[in-house]
């Protein structure tokens, strides 16, 4: 099946350039040639667009009228699966694009390292399958992708699980069974007792507390709060890190 790929960018020579450098990474790995769909403006891409339609976007940050952050709030919107490859001329937008959960992020004039790169890991995650976690409510059971969890609150007896694109989740497991499951992953930090979260799903960090993307704001536990603000810089640091940015 042939990977389905759109580009935006409003600049011809650099839209020509990694249309023809993805064409030429699947030639020179004996992979099918993709189809890609070109757009020189945001809005154009947009109105093209309906969910599932593209396996992967990459998109310009700098363009006119609807830059590349603009548009992928809205194709995130409506296809949370969506892979997102952001371009830019600045490493000033990385922190801005991360809340967007983009798959990576290349600054140009990209080097054909950081290019094939970002080719090798997106090819990569087609054939590692996301880590599922099962969910156990009191009438029913869940799957859930790892990369979908917001958050697992204690409360009471009971847990509240928040996941993207969906209402909470009421589970009648315990916060350990969960918590000793997920806390092998790199992107899920204990901060506080009862309270794990999921690095990639946090929008700010202010004041010692975490708003995320779903659900309520979660403080970080006071006694630890500077190991934890190092923990979760970390983390950011690293993915810009893996970005090449």
């Amino acid at each position: 099946m042939k990977m389905q790929i759109a580009l935006a960018d409003d600049i011809p020579a650099d839209l020509t350039r990694l249309q023809t450098d993805i064409m030429q990474y699947f030639a020179s790995h004996n992979l099918a040639s993709p189809d890609i769909r070109c757009f020189q403006n945001g809005e154009d891409l947009y109105a093209h667009f309906t969910p599932g339609i593209w396996q992967v976007v990459f998109l310009d940050i700098f363009m006119k009228e609807m830059n590349g952050i603009e548009l992928a709030r809205l194709l995130r919107r409506e296809d949370p699966d969506l892979k997102i490859i952001f371009i830019s001329t600045s490493r000033d937008y990385a922190f801005d694009a991360f809340p967007l959960h983009p798959f990576d992020y290349l600054i140009k004039p990209y080097t054909m390292e950081a290019f094939r790169h970002v080719m090798n890991e997106l090819l990569r995650s087609y054939t590692t399958p996301e880590p599922e976690i099962n969910i156990r409510a009191s009438r029913s059971s869940f799957q859930i992708r790892y990369r979908d969890i917001v958050s697992v609150l204690s409360q009471g007896h009971s847990l509240q699980i928040y996941v993207i694109g969906n209402p909470p989740i009421r589970s009648i497991m315990t916060f350990s069974e969960v918590y000793n499951e997920l806390s092998s992953d790199p992107r899920f930090l204990l901060c506080n007792r009862g309270v794990l979260i999921n690095m990639d799903h946090a929008l700010t960090l202010e004041n010692s507390i975490l708003r995320m993307q779903e659900g309520p704001p979660c403080p970080l536990r006071v006694r630890d709060q500077a190991k934890l603000i190092a923990q979760f810089s970390q983390y950011q640091l690293s993915r810009m890190k893996k970005s090449k940015i």
